[in-house]
């Protein structure tokens, strides 16, 4: 993720641009299709990632980065770089491995104190911060003084509503908002869920598949996306016809608060909602992180 930073984002046909390897070649240059973009895994001769670490109980604290974390980074690296197959052959690798499940229901028809808000059985890899609800706070919630005075929210979720069409039935807007307030990872309770960050979750894989198979295989790019549905809207009526932009809205629904939109604009160059105007169109200078100073030899600074 960090050296899709630095990438140049697609042009206006969705081809990948140039990406910058951030860790080890600073001042060297290689196009998006080159496979430097690829995390630097540990193989078998015949290319398959070794099994490090199997997920385990242990994962109902964090869930460790294992083998099925690196199948799922392959996927992301692999549809960066538009080769959407493989893509696709690697999360399949990650939901037919049996060793996570989709949100049910019951795991969230509890009391507050009990609820899983981060759907933690879709954890593929995730990073404890005990203070992230603390961090939450900060950014989603409005701070009011001890003289009543209102420090509005930083980053305010207007359009909550709007963005899930309403619909109580749909547990992200039931569980994540409450009166408007974006609650995600502010829980009543941590004794139960310890606090954490999901980097990599199940319903990812499911979206990435919806995205690369689109053009190619719209029956199956259906399919999973209304399976997903089926584990996030009681009553769920399965769609019967599918756009990229019904895909981005659902990436948009699910994504909430976890920064993966980011990359989703980027890696297909969309307008974002938001700003003065409504929108704010992608330029260079939003989706390309510079070259950090603290990495630039003196003398060899690579200007944009």
């Amino acid at each position: 993720d960090v050296r899709l930073m630095g990438a140049e984002s697609a042009n206006e046909k969705g081809i990948p641009g140039e990406a910058i390897d951030y860790l080890e070649q600073v001042r060297a240059r290689a196009r998006g299709t080159n496979s430097n973009i690829l995390p630097k895994v540990t193989t078998t001769d015949q290319g398959e990632v070794i099994d490090a670490a199997a997920k385990d109980a242990a994962d109902q604290y964090i869930a460790r980065i294992n083998l099925y974390s690196v199948k799922a980074l392959l996927a992301r690296a692999y549809q960066a770089r538009g080769e959407n197959d493989l893509a696709i052959q690697k999360a399949q690798e990650v939901i037919d491995c049996g060793k996570f499940r989709l949100l049910e229901f019951s795991s969230i028809d509890q009391s507050e104190a009990l609820t899983d808000l981060t759907f933690s059985d879709e954890h593929i890899f995730s990073l404890r911060n005990s203070e992230i609800d603390t961090y939450a706070e900060k950014l989603f919630q409005d701070i009011v003084s001890s003289n009543g005075a209102i420090t509005q929210t930083a980053l305010p979720f207007s359009n909550a509503s709007t963005l899930y069409q309403g619909n109580n039935d749909d547990v992200r807007y039931s569980k994540w908002f409450n009166q408007g307030n974006f609650v995600k990872f502010i829980p009543d309770s941590t004794n139960v869920y310890p606090q954490k960050m999901p980097v990599i979750k199940l319903s990812e894989m499911y979206l990435l598949i919806t995205e690369c198979s689109y053009n190619t295989d719209p029956d199956k790019a259906l399919e999973y996306l209304n399976t997903l549905r089926d584990h996030r809207i009681r009553g769920n009526v399965h769609w019967t016809y599918l756009t990229k932009d019904y895909i981005y809205e659902e990436m948009r629904r699910e994504y909430v608060g976890e920064g993966q939109m980011w990359y989703v604009y980027k890696r297909n160059n969309l307008t974002i909602p938001g700003g003065l105007t409504g929108t704010i169109e992608p330029t260079e200078d939003m989706f390309i992180f510079p070259l950090p100073d603290a990495e630039i030899e003196d003398g060899h600074r690579t200007q944009r």
